[in-house]
């Protein structure tokens, strides 16, 4: 599937109930409109962040690139490399475990992007990645009208054909009140017979969201899946505890700074994990269905089914009582799924104080800590399960208590472990470590019942957040600092 979004910050949720029907095993988005931060931070369900391409100066547009999380892939870094700003902004990934060889890229054009300069770095990047046994598909948002012969469309098209890539889209793709155009598509070198292509209005956007299913699995093939997994055994477990209890930390405990400090710990720690725990190829059967968040009530998807008739009809109408009831409509739509996923936590602001001191931390400080984990097998983004965690708690408490010192001597947030706490609404589903949450909480709430925060209402809005994109060690350690 490939969307033109028009901002992934305020729609990712309603972007996850879309995609729970369509069920896609690849979903693209053009202008997410979001900094490299913002992007790794935005989660939606079932998939991951395989690529992605974000602005450094200017604002809007950029592209990015989610598979489900059972899709093997990697990075083709031509793409992005070829990307400028406004003209030809890109990202591809090459997906593996199918009967072909398989590049997806998507792509996007700013209006006033220089056609000239788009039309170059197209030809360049499928002269490198082009091979005829490779199946590519490209599509995104060129802004290339496909309905109106021009010398522009004739010189696309030509690039393309000269691939063997034809469009597999024919009629508009954004439809506005003054306007029809094709300017989102689907390309690729496969016969337009052997694909299934759909062009369907999601209600997001007054761009369409473009679906086409190819057939790259075989019959034997299909509802089983090729996954790297790691096998965490009795034995395994057992064999990195022991390495653990050998381990004296002290390369980490001479460390000056928190980052040094916990780039060290973290290179034994992963190293003996890798060891102990290596991934190996494993096939599995896939329902192919994909299990909605619980957040997502079946109250939602109706509402965001009405939503969508809602944003149809509105294109045609002109009655102000209409168009008043729909942002009404939408108002409402949206502040019921803001209730269902995040949360604000409102304190009185408590009396001032002149200063604000941290008290060091000690091994019990973080056993206590990892002890409140949950007792399960989710991992963060290290491929550190909770129960691995809490079974080596012992083992390394006393190398964590000491970063968490550094960390809160320094008086700064380490790059290689970083986490927000800032001023701004708590978003739950930004944060997959939610165990951390209600210890966080708690640990800031005591915190403020000392000290004061500038703010310029009668109201202290407090939030920890915890970054997605960090193992819950790493957030273990965050936790103890915001306790003290």
């Amino acid at each position: 599937m490939t969307l033109n979004v028009q901002c992934l910050k305020n729609k990712y949720c309603e972007l996850e109930i879309a995609v729970s029907n369509t069920q896609p095993d690849v979903l693209c988005i053009t202008e997410h409109w979001c900094k490299d931060q913002e992007i790794c931070s935005i989660h939606i369900n079932p998939f991951k962040l395989a690529n992605h391409y974000s602005r450094k100066i200017a604002k809007g547009g950029v592209v990015s690139i989610y598979l489900r999380q059972e899709l093997e892939f990697k990075k083709r870094c031509e793409a992005e490399n070829l990307s400028i700003e406004k003209f030809f902004e890109t990202g591809a990934v090459q997906l593996y475990g199918l009967m072909k060889k398989v590049i997806v890229i998507t792509v996007y054009r700013s209006p006033c992007g220089n056609k000239e300069v788009f039309f170059d770095k197209l030809e360049l990047l499928l002269n490198t990645i082009y091979k005829k046994e490779t199946v590519i598909i490209l599509c995104g948002d060129f802004n290339i009208n496909l309905l109106v012969e021009s010398q522009q469309k004739r010189q696309f098209l030509d690039i393309l054909k000269s691939f063997s890539m034809s469009p597999h889209i024919n009629n508009s793709t954004r439809i506005t009140n003054t306007s029809n155009s094709l300017i989102d598509n689907i390309f690729s070198n496969m016969s337009a017979t052997d694909i299934e292509v759909t062009n369907i209005d999601l209600g997001l956007c007054d761009h369409n969201a473009l679906t086409t299913e190819i057939p790259l699995r075989s019959k034997e093939d299909k509802g089983v899946s090729n996954i790297y997994k790691r096998n965490f055994s009795v034995v395994s477990c057992h064999q990195f505890i022991s390495i653990l209890k050998n381990e004296n930390w002290l390369d980490v405990m001479k460390q000056p700074s928190t980052d040094e400090a916990y780039s060290v710990f973290a290179s034994i720690y992963m190293m003996n994990f890798e060891m102990c725990f290596p991934k190996k190829l494993t096939r599995i059967k896939s329902t192919g269905h994909i299990k909605s968040s619980s957040w997502m009530t079946l109250g939602i998807k109706k509402s965001c089914e009405n939503m969508k008739k809602l944003n149809s009809e509105l294109r045609e109408c002109t009655d102000t009582d209409f168009i008043e009831y729909v942002k009404r409509y939408r108002k409402i739509y949206r502040r019921t799924l803001s209730k269902n996923f995040g949360e604000q936590i409102k304190l009185e602001a408590p009396k001032a104080a002149s200063s604000m001191m941290a008290v060091p931390t000690n091994k019990k400080e973080v056993l206590k800590v990892i002890k409140s984990l949950k007792f399960k097998m989710s991992a963060g983004v290290d491929e550190v399960p909770i129960i691995l965690v809490k079974k080596t708690a012992n083992q390394i408490a006393k190398p964590l208590a000491h970063i968490a010192i550094l960390s809160m001597a320094e008086g700064v947030n380490q790059d290689k472990m970083k986490t927000n706490t800032d001023f701004h609404n708590y978003d739950t589903r930004q944060c997959k470590d939610l165990h951390i949450q209600a210890v966080t909480r708690t640990r800031s709430q005591k915190h403020i019942d000392l000290y004061e925060f500038s703010t310029d209402t009668n109201f202290v809005v407090v939030v920890v957040k915890m970054h997605p994109n960090k193992s819950y060690i790493t957030n273990v350690i965050n936790g103890i600092i915001i306790d003290k």
